[in-house]
């Protein structure tokens, strides 16, 4: 930022943003934080978010980058440093980004101007993550496998990246922290399932303690999840407030614990990657199920490697509470399978897998255990290659 000295009544729109600093203990790199809160309004007028534009998404969401993580068998993970702070605003937008501050209680206010794009403000997501893609065409003739990640792998400042080898995460790791710094940036935090790969990272960019500690259990935040590197498997955490004896577990207590957990995946559990690596078969199950309280569809990767081993994980499933209104447990196979058909069309839009796909029912229309007629779900389900109409699930 920078002082305006001899500030008085601007000739152009002016915007002072109110701002406070918020701790948090637990951060590894910043503890205290400043924020800007510019949905503030004036006395005479709008707040300056009401006046900015949002602007459109130009990154990946969570589920897709936490779906292709799981495919391959090494992980790369790493946080831009203070991302914001390393993009100018255009000079003659900053005097909407006026802040008072003083040194000292002493010392008298005084106006400053924040030249760089400012974490509180509406088009600020937008403007950083605009500016990580423009660096991606800039520098495309350059690096094509980190121009890539920097394109697809990447949550605002978060990356979520993978390679199907040490040596492949190593070089993609080494080509981002080129590329990034081109624009300015700086890649810390680095993490990964395979200790070698973030081996000669300086210890203070790395995200976990020495490799020589004891403790394995050591967590980082990614994506809004927890992730062991150690161990590579994603944890939950969430606190249930006390309940008294005499209170009843309701529906929509249960409800409102439930929506505590963020789970994009609707794994719920451990999870570890969901393939071998170089499978020579590959093959997706998709599993519909209904009742009176409740819908939703599961999916499972089934791969085979070089030597006949089979390998079947859940990758991924979504649920929905039936309405309250009474419905007909036909109607409520069908909400499932329209479930089941959105899911598809996502997990093959993020991962782009070739492989037979089938989908799996227990009911059809008439509403008798069966599956060999899911003729009735056909319309729902476009885009699917091959139906498997076997009685059992043996084959998995």
């Amino acid at each position: 930022m920078e002082l305006v000295k001899d500030y008085q009544k601007p000739q152009h729109p002016s915007y002072h943003i109110p701002h406070h600093a918020v701790i948090r203990e637990d951060s590894i790199t910043t503890k205290v934080r400043v924020v800007f809160n510019a949905s503030c309004r004036t006395p005479n007028g709008p707040s300056l978010n009401d006046a900015l534009m949002i602007g459109p998404t130009v990154q990946e969401n969570l589920r897709t980058l936490t779906l292709r993580s799981r495919i391959h068998p090494v992980l790369l993970n790493a946080n831009l440093k203070q991302m914001y702070r390393q993009i100018l605003m255009d000079q003659r937008s900053n005097n909407l980004q006026h802040i008072v501050w003083s040194s000292s209680p002493e010392a008298p206010l005084q106006t400053y101007e924040l030249q760089t794009v400012t974490y509180g403000t509406a088009s600020a997501p937008f403007l950083a993550t605009r500016v990580l893609q423009q660096l991606a065409d800039d520098e495309q003739t350059d690096l094509p496998e980190a121009v890539n990640v920097l394109r697809k792998d990447f949550y605002v400042d978060d990356l979520f990246s993978e390679a199907n080898t040490i040596e492949e995460a190593i070089t993609l790791r080494r080509q981002l922290e080129s590329l990034l710094k081109r624009g300015g940036f700086e890649l810390r935090q680095w993490a990964s399932n395979e200790p070698a790969v973030v081996e000669d990272v300086p210890a203070e960019n790395r995200a976990l303690k020495s490799s020589v500690d004891l403790d394995s259990d050591q967590c980082i935040k990614r994506l809004r999840l927890h992730w062991e590197p150690a161990t590579d498997v994603l944890r939950y955490k969430t606190q249930l407030p006390p309940t008294s004896t005499n209170e009843s577990l309701t529906k929509r207590i249960a409800l409102s614990h439930i929506a505590r957990l963020f789970d994009p995946l609707g794994l719920g559990g451990p999870v570890r990657c969901v393939l071998f690596p170089s499978p020579t078969s590959l093959q997706i199950h998709i599993f519909t199920d209904a009742s009176d309280h409740a819908y939703g569809a599961c999916v499972y990767i089934r791969s085979t490697n070089s030597n006949g081993c089979v390998k079947v994980a859940l990758l991924t499933s979504k649920s929905k509470v039936a309405p309250i209104k009474k419905q007909s447990i036909p109607r409520l196979e069908l909400c499932g399978a329209l479930v089941r058909a959105e899911l598809y069309e996502k997990v093959m839009k993020s991962l782009q897998l070739t492989g037979d796909t089938f989908f799996w029912v227990d009911f059809n229309i008439r509403g008798e255990p069966s599956i060999q007629d899911p003729a009735c779900y056909r319309k729902l389900l476009v885009g699917s290659r091959r139906w498997d109409t076997e009685s059992n699930g043996s084959h998995l």
